[in-house]
C-alpha cells in the first residue's frame, strides 16, 4: 500500500512540475502547449489561472479562443470575432475593445481543454505550505508498519 502511495504521489508531483516547466518555457510536446490564463479577459468561460492547453492547427474560424503572441512578446488567449485571409481580429470576452489585428503566424493554437483539476492541483503543488507538510507526509508514510510486518507479529 505504501508503494502505491508513493507512485500515486511521485508521478502526481512530476506530472504538476513537468507542466509548469512546459508552461513556464513555453515548450510544444507534440503540438500541445499549455497556458495559465493571467487576466479575466475571457471570463466567465476563462478564469484567472486556469490552465489551457493550446494545439497548432492549419485553419482557424470566427469563434475559436485561440492564444497568440502579441506585439509586446505577451501570450494572449482570445476569441476570433473577425477573419479576412491570414488576417484576424480578437477581442476578449470581458473586454470592450478589439485587439490589433493579427497574422496567423503569431496565433499559436486553439484552446482545446481547461482543467479546473490541473488549477486546483498547481495552486496547491506551487504553495509553500505544500512544500513545508509534504516532507513530513512521506515520512510518516515510510514509518507507517506494512501488512506483513503486522501478520508476522
Amino acid at each position: 500500500m505504501k508503494k502505491i502511495i508513493y507512485i500515486f504521489l511521485i508521478v502526481l508531483i512530476s506530472s504538476i512540475i513537468l507542466i509548469n516547466i512546459f508552461s513556464i518555457f513555453n515548450i510544444s510536446l507534440f503540438g500541445f502547449r499549455t497556458f495559465k490564463i493571467a487576466s479575466g479577459s475571457m471570463k466567465p468561460k476563462y478564469d484567472i489561472n486556469d490552465l489551457i492547453v493550446v494545439k497548432n492547427k492549419d485553419n482557424y474560424k470566427v469563434n475559436d479562443v485561440v492564444t497568440y503572441k502579441n506585439a509586446s512578446g505577451e501570450y494572449v488567449t482570445h476569441r476570433i470575432i473577425k477573419k479576412d485571409g491570414n488576417l484576424f481580429t480578437l477581442k476578449g470576452d470581458y473586454n470592450n475593445t478589439e485587439d490589433k489585428e493579427i497574422e496567423k503566424k503569431d496565433i499559436v493554437g486553439k484552446v482545446i481543454f481547461k482543467s479546473k483539476i490541473l488549477k486546483i492541483a498547481n495552486r496547491l503543488f506551487t504553495s509553500t505550505i505544500f512544500w513545508l507538510i509534504m516532507p513530513m507526509v512521506f515520512i510518516v508514510i515510510m514509518f507507517l508498519p506494512s501488512r506483513k510486518e503486522n501478520d508476522t507479529k
